[in-house]
């Protein structure tokens, strides 16, 4: 029996599907069909699987097992073994995909799971939220979707990828486009603003349409100013977080968390070298907040894994520019989602929030992807293989 597995069309909805009918268990039942489904992948491309893929993926797997034989017979954290499966999925996922993926079969899957994310949400505040939108210090906030910065960093990832998109028509495009635009004013992140802001200036068609819209709010702006009327009331500045956001610019919690990674960090040669592992407490920040993750992704992988993971961090992100910046399909479309990535990284660990977890992972690996000697041959391969059985 022949099973498709690579309709792009059927796995977006199926890695988007993960409503939660079955509160607590519809991402752990998503993640695991996809984790299944990278397994087919891996499994039907077992003939072009190198040596280094081999050895990172073995490396990946004993990490795994490590990390549950620590969480049975030693105290790591509440977080560690959830941090670390993740890890995993993330780290075998896109050694993967990106090995055997191109950058295209990738995009269509993505594109597809963008269009229906909106559906996903808007489905899920009418039919199974109850309560306020707003709860998150008067920022756009869906518990099931994660923190604002999390819904907002996938809204600024899918903006970019919707704005390079030539195959969607206008109406789809805009449609999104404003969805998106309206989760990251209402959520207000200010890590995937900036982000989103330095992307776009990475191309042309992006910096005169930033500069076209910043200079449509000045004008609005000096408009409303001169005519006396108050710009915005209120409750929209509440809502949006704006009046929070302004006044906590100076008392941001971020360089007390920084502070006490740091601290953490070098406290000893074996923290230093190898870590702290992920999960466990960075430091105590008042009224019950404690601070489980560093807030910041580069210093996360010198906390919980010491040098050693923060080198191949760091040699990750240097292959992943290389692969950018050779790539001819969707060169620009990928510059800017490096950039939008490097400098979020900078603010924030969100990446790792289970919610989007499956996205990273195809975004990631769409940036790592290229058409490389591997697929090559594979597909020098398939068309000899059908050239045969045609003959025979």
């Amino acid at each position: 029996m022949n099973i498709n597995i690579n309709n792009p069309t059927i796995l977006a909805i199926l890695f988007s599907l993960y409503i939660p009918f079955f509160p607590g268990f519809s991402l752990f039942f998503a993640h695991i069909f996809f984790i299944v489904w990278v397994f087919i992948v891996a499994i039907s491309n077992a003939r072009f699987i190198s040596l280094n893929i081999l050895l990172i993926s073995i490396f990946a797997f004993f990490i795994l097992v490590m990390s549950i034989y620590n969480v049975i017979f030693i105290d790591m954290g509440d977080r560690y073994i959830q941090d670390t499966i993740k890890i995993f999925m993330l780290v075998f996922s896109v050694i993967i995909l990106s090995s055997f993926k191109s950058s295209h079969e990738l995009m269509k899957i993505l594109l597809g799971m963008i269009i229906i994310l909106p559906i996903v949400i808007i489905f899920y505040i009418i039919f199974i939220h109850d309560g306020s939108l707003f709860t998150y210090s008067n920022r756009f906030y869906i518990k099931f979707f994660g923190s604002p910065n999390v819904l907002g960093l996938v809204a600024g990832l899918s903006l970019i990828i919707i704005f390079f998109s030539t195959k969607i028509s206008s109406i789809v495009k805009i449609f999104i486009i404003v969805l998106y635009a309206a989760i990251i004013i209402l959520g207000f992140s200010r890590a995937v603003i900036i982000g989103l802001m330095l992307a776009m200036m990475t191309s042309k068609k992006g910096l005169y349409t930033l500069m076209l819209v910043t200079t449509l709010i000045a004008i609005v702006l000096v408009i409303l100013h001169i005519t006396n009327i108050y710009i915005l009331p209120d409750w929209v500045l509440m809502k949006i977080g704006l009046a929070e956001g302004a006044a906590s610019i100076g008392n941001d919690e971020r360089h007390i968390v920084w502070n006490a990674t740091l601290l953490q960090i070098f406290d000893s040669t074996t923290s230093f070298l190898f870590g702290n592992t992920p999960g466990k407490e960075i430091v105590e920040l008042g009224y019950g907040k404690i601070a489980k993750h560093p807030h910041n992704t580069y210093l996360f992988s010198l906390w919980a894994y010491g040098l050693i993971g923060f080198i191949f961090f760091i040699f990750s992100i240097l292959v992943m520019i290389k692969n950018v910046f050779s790539s001819k399909e969707y060169r620009q479309m990928k510059i800017s989602l490096l950039i939008f990535y490097l400098t979020v990284f900078l603010m924030d660990t969100h990446i790792l929030a289970g919610q989007f977890l499956i996205i990273h992972i195809f975004i990631l690996s769409f940036l790592f992807s290229k058409n490389n000697i591997q697929y090559l041959k594979k597909s020098i391969y398939l068309s000899s293989n059908k050239l045969h059985t045609k003959r025979i």
